[in-house]
């Protein structure tokens, strides 16, 4: 089945995805069209029980469609992925309401949200600043959130805030409709176009206790501890698809060139094949971080593997830029100009690079 559903994928990459984005204008517009057909073939479902409506394939499908969906649109893997981490919150925490509730919806892809979990220069679990309070007989969450990928576009907010009753962590599922949450409008930057990113402010936002995740008496520190190892090793898997897509397009541009002087030519012949090198390493690195998901250590391997990967496909890009020569800023590989574009962004995403090395050193003293 897991092998179908990333052949078909790959299809659907090829013959939908990437001539969708050569359209002049079309990386600049939410693809709802795309969104629409990825549902179709169950993909927003695939991480989710078939008791829920979806194909039951857990996590360990998940950096397979990272990396096939990041070789067409890295944009599309950001909301794709955001979906998936949304699922796991409710099979790992929710209470069985929750899931016969939102699981279905999720997995059809009928219903698509945020995750609200990022604050500024707050890049730490112990750092997060909202916080989910008591109020009389009602909850009440106040705080500020940045990055929030599909903001403007959620139909619901997945909200991690500090719990009202002790230190750790709570999560809560709000309409973003609700009176007192603000959300900004698209940021500014550079790549990962299509899907917004948003700042949400939330001012004394009345919250439901049916949709605090679990219940009040849940601590989902650990939850979100092994989730952002999952993250990382998805994060280290889009990054072999974006090399996977440079390479593509930097083999493509040597082939359409047969004329080039016979010096260059060779020069350029080593470096893709130093280039497919650095491709082989991501490939290897992804494998050894999911083999090792199980492991005490999969956390340190999951951060190494993104910092390990992201920093590889730096080079990547700039390989196949020499490749390509100085034209290729001015080329028709719309393709190539994007991936290299937003080859850069991983690094920064997410859990900055700097960052998991940084908690990796305080883990060590």
């Amino acid at each position: 089945m897991s092998k179908e559903i990333v052949g078909n994928l790959t299809s659907y990459v090829n013959d939908v995805i990437l001539p969708y984005l050569e359209v002049p204008g079309n990386e600049d517009k939410y693809p709802d069209d795309i969104l629409a057909g990825l549902a179709e073939m169950g993909i927003f479902g695939v991480t989710v029980s078939e008791n829920f409506g979806g194909m039951g394939l857990g996590p360990a499908i998940s950096p397979a469609i990272n990396e096939e969906l990041a070789r067409g649109w890295q944009s599309l893997i950001a909301l794709v992925g955001t979906h998936f981490g949304l699922c796991s919150y409710f099979t790992t925490c929710g209470t069985d309401s929750q899931k016969a509730t939102w699981l279905p919806r999720l997995a059809s892809g009928q219903l698509r949200g945020a995750h609200a979990y990022h604050e500024r220069s707050r890049p730490r679990l112990d750092q997060i600043q909202t916080r989910l309070e008591r109020s009389g007989d009602s909850l009440r969450i106040s705080g500020y959130k940045d990055w929030v990928t599909n903001g403007a576009r959620a139909e619901r907010l997945m909200v991690v805030c500090r719990h009202p009753d002790h230190d750790g962590l709570a999560a809560a599922w709000i309409d973003p409709k609700t009176a007192g949450i603000t959300i900004s409008p698209d940021l500014p930057r550079t790549g990962l176009k299509g899907v917004p990113l948003n700042s949400v402010t939330f001012e004394n936002v009345e919250v439901d206790e049916a949709d605090v995740i679990g219940d009040l008496s849940l601590d989902i520190t650990d939850f979100m501890m092994s989730r952002g190892a999952g993250a990382d090793v998805g994060f280290a898997a889009r990054s072999l698809g974006a090399a996977r897509a440079i390479s593509e397009e930097a083999h493509a541009a040597y082939d359409k060139d047969p004329k080039t002087v016979e010096s260059r030519r060779f020069v350029n012949a080593q470096r893709l094949v130093d280039l497919d090198m650095h491709v082989f390493t991501i490939s290897a690195v992804v494998q050894a971080a999911i083999a090792n998901s199980k492991e005490k250590s999969a956390a340190e391997s999951a951060s190494y593997a993104k910092v390990t990967a992201t920093r590889l496909l730096q080079d990547v890009a700039q390989l196949a830029m020499s490749v390509v020569g100085g034209a290729s800023y001015a080329s028709t590989s719309q393709r190539l100009h994007r991936a290299c574009r937003d080859a850069l962004s991983l690094t920064l995403v997410d859990t900055t690079n700097g960052t998991l090395l940084g908690a990796i050193a305080d883990a060590r003293q």
